[in-house]
């Protein structure tokens, strides 16, 4: 698994992190 694609699953992790925050917190 290359850098850039480990970058770009954590940023998706990041963004649906904060969606779920946003809706239940």
């Amino acid at each position: 698994m290359s850098q850039l694609s480990k970058q770009q699953a954590f940023l998706k992790t990041s963004v649906m992190t904060k969606r779920w925050w946003h809706y239940f917190g």
